[in-house]
């Protein structure tokens, strides 16, 4: 709840002091104007303050003031009849709906004061004070020119009021009229479109209906078989798109279109079936045409070639492999994974290249139990824990022989780096070259 500030209940205060003040008799109390103008002065600091009320309570106290400033001015006016029709345009609603008790006095207010002035129109009409005989009969002026103004003037607000009203309310059945025809218009645009729809869908239900018996015919049919088929052969040339062999001699190139290798090298077998005779293939950086006959009879095809790559060291080719698509996270047969061979041979490039990949299975054991930290520490690669140790592995896995890394390692700042990584580091317990007499795995 928004705390009410000291301003804010002086102008509370004076609102209720003035409504008072108007209620008895505005004419006897000269300060009620002086306490509308000190209001209006109010206002406007209250208006500045950062802990201004709410809008409708702003609105609420200007209306109220209004309404005051109303009755004030109309108590200033000469005519009776002026004062009557200021009177009569006096807001009611001048309060917030909450404030019953300034809506009470308010109203009270309107009400005594319209009756002041009728009072006084009447007694100015019929001259209540003068020209009284004696039988008790009022008596007509002999200035009867002002009463006819009084009157006129009475008649002539009276008939300007009902002309207003008869013009709004022709204006307002002109305007319901256009309404009438407007929605009429739109009404018979929408029955229109509706009956279009039903029309087509009609047409699609038709049109539906016999295309589900076509393919429920095609469905029974025999050409499924026809489909499993072709799917099963784009599936077996898309996987055997790359083939990867490793070369047993040396062959040298006939022509510029041939390719040049040496033993062992590895080649990657692109498209064969573009000539039976020959296959064109990639060996290093360079890309030619591989006779069939030798690649057939003195090639062997590598089963798993990252896992070669990554044991040989050969960052070219395993970069190849997985930009084909073979997976970085594959096993061969003891269970080890590319990032194993790579740590267990110290090939720092190729560990960070498989390190780079969204799922690098840094924890991954084999069926022995070892993880690529496991085999780097006990090969003593202080490189690649290193990267490892960067990538949250984890250093608390043990192998089959209930051994961590820390313990397979050989090299004493191998163990000071695993232990540091586990938050057990303590310079008082470090490690150095005294405390190993073996230096074998």
């Amino acid at each position: 709840m928004t705390q009410i500030s000291r301003l804010e209940i002086n102008i509370k205060r004076l609102l209720t002091r003035c409504e008072l003040i108007a209620k008895d008799d505005p004419k006897k109390d000269w300060k009620l104007e002086k306490y509308i103008l000190a209001l209006d002065d109010m206002m406007n600091e209250l208006q500045t303050l950062p802990n201004k009320p709410s809008k409708d309570s702003m609105m609420g106290y200007t209306k109220r003031i209004d309404f005051l400033k109303g009755v004030i001015n109309a108590m200033k006016l000469s005519s009776p009849v002026e004062k009557v029709a200021a009177a009569q345009l006096l807001s009611k609603n001048s309060t917030l709906a909450n404030d019953s008790v300034s809506t009470n006095i308010t109203t009270q207010i309107h009400q005594k004061t319209i009756a002041k002035y009728n009072r006084e129109l009447r007694g100015e009409l019929f001259h209540a004070n003068k020209g009284i005989s004696k039988d008790g009969v009022r008596q007509r002026l002999s200035n009867s020119n002002i009463q006819d103004e009084d009157l006129d003037a009475i008649l002539k607000y009276n008939r300007n009021i009902q002309e207003k009203i008869a013009e709004n309310m022709l204006s307002m059945t002109s305007s319901m009229k256009e309404h009438a025809l407007a929605a009429s218009a739109i009404i018979k645009k929408d029955i229109s479109t509706l009956e279009r729809s039903d029309k087509l869908t009609d047409v699609n239900a038709i049109k539906l209906k016999k295309e589900s018996l076509k393919l429920e015919e095609h469905t029974n049919s025999k050409w499924r078989c026809w489909v499993w088929i072709m799917i099963a052969f784009v599936l077996v040339i898309f996987f055997s798109k790359v083939k990867v062999v490793r070369a047993l001699c040396k062959y040298t190139a006939q022509h510029t279109n041939e390719l040049s290798f040496d033993e062992g090298d590895l080649l990657y077998v692109y498209d064969k079936d573009t000539d039976p005779n020959w296959w064109t293939a990639k060996c290093g950086d360079q890309k030619g045409l591989v006779p069939v006959t030798y690649v057939e009879e003195q090639t062997q095809e590598i089963e798993l070639p990252l896992h070669d790559a990554a044991r040989r060291g050969n960052i070219c080719f395993l970069r190849e492999y997985l930009k084909q698509g073979i997976s970085g996270t594959g096993l061969d047969a003891a269970g080890n994974t590319p990032l194993y061979w790579a740590a267990r041979t110290g090939h720092v490039e190729c560990a960070k290249e498989l390190l780079n990949l969204p799922n690098p299975a840094v924890n991954a054991q084999n069926k022995m139990g070892d993880t690529p930290l496991h085999v780097a520490a006990s090969h003593g690669h202080l490189e690649i824990i290193n990267l490892l140790l960067e990538h949250n592995v984890d250093a608390t896995l043990r192998n089959k022989d209930g051994f961590t890394a820390e313990e397979l390692a050989s090299d004493a700042s191998i163990k000071n780096m695993i232990q540091s990584q586990q938050g057990g580091y303590d310079g008082r317990h470090e490690y150095n070259d005294d405390d190993y007499n073996n230096d074998s795995d």
